[in-house]
């Protein structure tokens, strides 16, 4: 029995861990610019950035799912040391949203 109080605690501790540092990494990357190619017109590009705009409720607005995408590639684009992101046109739900990310001096 004691083992099993032990793992438990174990797992509940990993658990805990584990979603402060998913908030963290969403809190840093709301800092990365969304913008045009025009504002990143002497960045660094660094590569290509996406995530599936999936339908996870019903009853809420598309543009809830496309700002859920939009979030999940700056936390790609921030693991790859990107300031700034310059999305393609998203599509619809069930779609994939694109985008470049970049490093700008100036950030």
């Amino acid at each position: 029995m004691k083992k099993k109080t032990v793992f438990v605690w174990i797992a509940l501790v990993t658990i805990v861990l584990i979603s402060c540092a998913a908030i963290e990494k969403s809190k840093h990357a709301a800092l990365i610019a969304e913008g045009s190619a025009r504002d990143v017109e002497s960045c660094k590009f660094l590569g290509n950035v996406g995530a599936d705009i999936v339908a996870y409720s019903t009853g809420t607005s598309a543009d809830t799912f496309v700002a859920s995408a939009k979030q999940h590639a700056k936390e790609i684009a921030l693991d790859m040391g990107a300031t700034n992101v310059v999305f393609d046109a998203p599509g619809g739900v069930g779609s994939r949203l694109t985008g470049k990310a970049y490093k700008c001096a100036s950030q």
